[in-house]
């Protein structure tokens, strides 16, 4: 082979190894920005029934603890999806949003008296769950730094 065929056999298989590289390489990072689009926006989902279960636990045991309301009452939580909603806070959450939202709805809404909630710990504890999410997303007050990421 002459010494012009083995340099262009040569840049030619650099190109393709190039082009594959690069191709594999924008793939990847594509990919990977898309779990993370994914992994963000699973996890507002569950979060916001995190919230709205939490606030209907909130309602329903004050009510209760206050002998306002029986088990038939429709707006008790759901056990079974407390369950459901729980197993996904588990694979999604962080240990801090997670732990606020055990200490807003606990598991024994039946058990709990008038001595046990009192309005201003209910509703902090409400709180206390949206300010973890707040800063586990990273948003400020009016919700613009989420929206700056999507």
């Amino acid at each position: 082979m002459a010494p012009g065929e083995v340099i262009a056999v040569a840049s030619a298989g650099l190109s393709a190894v190039v082009a594959v590289g690069v191709s594999w390489l924008a793939f990847r990072f594509a990919n990977r920005q898309e779990h993370i689009r994914w992994l963000r926006s699973t996890r507002v989902d569950v979060y916001q029934r995190m919230i709205a279960h939490s606030q209907a636990c909130i309602t329903w045991s004050i009510a209760n603890a206050r002998g306002v309301t029986d088990q038939s009452d429709t707006r008790r939580p759901d056990p079974n999806e407390r369950r459901v909603l729980a197993s996904e806070a588990l694979l999604f959450s962080s240990d801090a949003v997670f732990q606020a939202w055990q200490d807003a709805c606990p598991h024994e809404l039946e058990y709990l008296t008038v001595d046990d909630w009192h309005d201003a710990d209910v509703l902090q504890a409400g709180l206390d769950l949206i300010g973890e999410i707040r800063k586990e997303l990273g948003v400020d007050s009016s919700g613009d730094a989420l929206m700056r990421r999507c």
